[in-house]
């Protein structure tokens, strides 16, 4: 199963002493595919491997996914990564996915950020340097790790990053935990290991811990000084439709991240039908749900994300 997985996502180096290289770190990558598949996650939302066609550059991309998501979800922008020569490693965080879903329950936010660790060994055994890249919860969590490792970190790409969430997302994770209740009670029916998530009031709560622990560990208290923290190249995407996030609290991000300048910063406004949940996702990424709902302007973001990326040539 695993090597079948690998076939679709991995594409064979034009040298022999380059594939002989990455032999063993591919084999790095099938050994935490291997334990995700111990622990109940279906093929479909293991973490993913992309290497390009040609000599990979020396800076690897790690691609974190948003709450109640997967690498299943994030294909389309990981194959930009690829296609620019970036071998891009598409994480799967901790709780989600996993059997019957009881770990989402318990998860802590320290094990995301250790899973990002694992995962910077990961990418290091590849190239030198680092890209963080995530969505929403996973946005978080790359800059945390980019300030975390100035040393390696070239570049960071944000989608709707978690910065701040709205209150109904606290007060929702407040209340559930109090009465023992998880969002599937309210919408979707229950969860499964194919699209519908298990929506546990403890995701909220981790989430939460984790800007605070950010805001302490990175900003003395604010996510204003975190941002000026941020001085390598950065990438920011963010939409006017956001239920989740804080879109003043992004925009106020826009403006204050040292690395960012205007050219790489994106906003959607409600015109476009560009939102959090679908402003990383083309046609390939959508829930079969929601066949429709998938970032309109996907050519425009991606010829953005191509340019900056060739700040890393």
């Amino acid at each position: 199963m695993i090597k079948l997985l690998l076939i679709t996502l991995v594409t064979t180096f034009t040298t022999t002493a380059f594939a002989a290289k990455f032999d063993g770190c591919v084999a790095q990558f099938n050994s935490r595919v291997q334990q995700r598949i111990s622990k109940g996650v279906p093929t479909k939302h293991l973490p993913r491997l992309y290497l390009p066609a040609y000599n990979p550059k020396q800076t690897v991309v790690i691609f974190t996914h948003g709450m109640f998501e997967s690498p299943y979800f994030f294909k389309g922008i990981n194959k930009v990564f690829q296609d620019q020569g970036f071998v891009s490693i598409s994480i799967l965080l901790p709780g989600h996915w996993q059997g019957d879903w009881s770990n989402m329950k318990k998860v802590s936010y320290r094990e995301w950020q250790s899973e990002i660790r694992e995962n910077i060994k990961l990418a290091q055994c590849f190239g030198k340097k680092v890209i963080f890249a995530g969505h929403s919860l996973g946005g978080l969590l790359s800059m945390d790790a980019a300030l975390a490792n100035p040393g390696i970190t070239e570049g960071v790409l944000l989608w709707s990053p978690a910065v701040d969430v709205r209150a109904s997302v606290s007060i929702g994770g407040f209340l559930g935990g109090l009465l023992h209740l998880n969002g599937n009670t309210f919408f979707e029916g229950a969860a499964n290991l194919d699209e519908t998530p298990l929506y546990s009031p403890n995701a909220a709560k981790q989430m939460s811990a984790l800007i605070k622990n950010v805001r302490e560990t990175h900003g003395n208290g604010t996510m204003k000084n975190v941002y000026g923290k941020i001085k390598a190249p950065t990438f920011l995407a963010y939409a006017e439709r956001d239920p989740a996030v804080d879109v003043d609290e992004i925009t106020r991000a826009a403006y204050s991240i040292s690395g960012l300048s205007k050219e790489y910063t994106m906003y959607f406004p409600e015109t476009t039908h560009v939102w959090h949940g679908n402003i990383t996702k083309n046609r390939e990424d959508v829930y079969k749900k929601a066949k429709w709902d998938y970032n309109l302007k996907w050519e425009s973001m991606q010829a953005r994300v191509e340019s900056f990326m060739r700040k890393f040539y």
